[in-house]
């Protein structure tokens, strides 16, 4: 009778794995897993994600949890094997961010179908069983595991995971690399998509405009699971804000504060730290370079007379649901404080942008001088961290007129509007004169009432 009965157990074990992603996790990991809050909400949706049709060319699942907390063992090193043990035609592409992790995660899926694929599935990995391939025995289903740079072209796909496409913080800030990963996408593992394809996307967001970033805001179908290690307003998982997100793995709600405050109290790039790896932001709440708490309000009514005033443009020329937004800010400046007088934030083609509605009142004069930008550059005669920030020239009105202004740029060092963020400035030459301006700057001959960059 207790025979039959573990035999029993069993079998409904064994058809739980086939049905439930969950089961299986528990199922094939045996007692090396620890099945957390976390681990349930992942299984969960990666399968209702994979299960669902949506009707649409392809759809997109990111995930974003910090590291050690169990998300390549929940998702990248098993879900490969269930999908070809329920769907054995199933063509997966698994992509890391170098050859030897891409073919460390198909070693872990090939060591489950090994073992369990017969028992669970009734399949078994057939002829072609490499380091960086499979196939089962019977079927077209397989997978193949590569580096994202190392080339996936001519292998279709039903499915591709992508697990750490950037290794380390160097390389996500690097302009050059963000831009590769993404002509990878664009190029090589969007282009082997099959009608209806599925794509998992599981990263750290190190960075605004990585590749998580990219996919959020050029692709359509795209879901983002996204769990902080310190829970947030609204978190998925029901915590209250601040719990710690596995305490099942002994980092709770103590362990978070300790290890918080070994990151937040480095003040040599801890807190982006925290916040990328471990909030799944890659913006510090705070402020990286513009504090959030040297923002205060004004009265305008009370404030109206300025030394110099600012136009900001952030253009953009295309007004769809997908195009950046234009941004437009008028700032006046008092001493060492800056004023926000008027804003446009909208999404707007160029000629809605050339509209008297989306330019600013005719409270604001026009600027005396004018600069357009297609990249970010420094100043002629400043060097400023960010290389973006808006500069004003200005000579007090009294000592200029018509019959002594100056042909050329004043030689009045720059003002920069977020000096406060500057590191290194210093003039451009010993004898404190500024560089000629470069050639995208127009310079205004006439005295201005206020001098103003645009």
């Amino acid at each position: 009778m207790t025979n039959t009965r573990m035999i029993r157990a069993e079998l409904a074990r064994r058809e739980l794995a086939r049905r439930h992603y969950r089961d299986y996790l528990r199922y094939v990991h045996g007692a090396a897993w620890i099945e957390t809050a976390m681990s349930r909400f992942l299984a969960d949706r990666v399968q209702a994600f994979l299960e669902a049709d949506t009707g649409h060319a392809f759809d997109v699942l990111l995930i974003e949890t910090p590291p050690q907390h169990g998300k390549s063992m929940t998702v990248t090193e098993a879900l490969p094997s269930w999908q070809l043990g329920t769907h054995p035609d199933a063509r997966i592409i698994l992509a890391a961010y170098n050859d030897e992790l891409a073919e460390r995660f198909l070693r872990r899926n090939r060591e489950k179908l090994q073992r369990f694929g017969d028992t669970l599935f009734g399949v078994s990995v057939g002829g072609l069983n490499r380091a960086s391939a499979i196939e089962l025995a019977g079927h077209r289903g397989g997978m193949i595991a590569r580096g994202i740079r190392s080339g996936i072209t001519g292998n279709p796909a039903d499915l591709i995971l992508v697990d750490d496409p950037v290794k380390s913080r160097e390389e996500a800030d690097s302009d050059v690399w963000r831009a590769k990963v993404w002509e990878e996408w664009q190029n090589s593992l969007k282009s082997r998509l099959a009608a209806g394809a599925k794509v998992i996307v599981i990263m750290t967001p190190w960075h605004e405009d990585d590749l998580a970033g990219r996919l959020l805001r050029s692709e359509r179908n795209v879901t983002l699971l996204r769990l902080p290690v310190a829970a947030e307003a609204g978190d998925p998982l029901g915590r209250r804000p601040g719990a710690a997100l596995c305490p099942e793995l002994g980092k709770g709600d103590r362990w978070l504060r300790d290890f918080r405050r070994s990151y937040v109290s480095d003040p040599k790039g801890g807190a982006r730290a925290w916040a990328a790896l471990y909030q799944c932001s890659p913006r510090v709440e705070d402020g990286n370079l513009v504090r959030r708490g040297w923002w205060r309000y004004y009265d305008p009514a009370a404030v109206r007379e300025f030394s110099a005033e600012v136009i900001s443009v952030d253009a953009a020329f295309k007004g769809t649901e997908k195009s950046d937004f234009v941004a437009i800010t008028v700032w006046g400046k008092r001493g060492n404080d800056y004023y926000l007088r008027h804003v446009v934030n909208r999404q707007m083609g160029f000629l809605r942008l050339s509209a008297p509605s989306a330019k600013p009142p005719r409270a604001f004069p026009p600027p005396a001088a004018c600069s357009s930008r297609t990249r970010p550059t420094a100043p002629p005669s400043s060097r400023c961290c960010a290389g973006s920030c808006s500069v004003s020239r200005s000579t007090p009105r009294a000592a200029r007129s018509p019959a002594s202004t100056p042909s050329r740029p004043p030689s009045s060092p720059a003002m920069c509007s977020s000096r406060s963020a500057c590191r290194g400035w210093r003039p451009s030459s010993t004898s404190g004169r500024p560089s000629p301006p470069p050639r995208t700057t127009t310079w205004s001959t006439a005295p201005p009432r206020r001098s103003a960059f645009c």
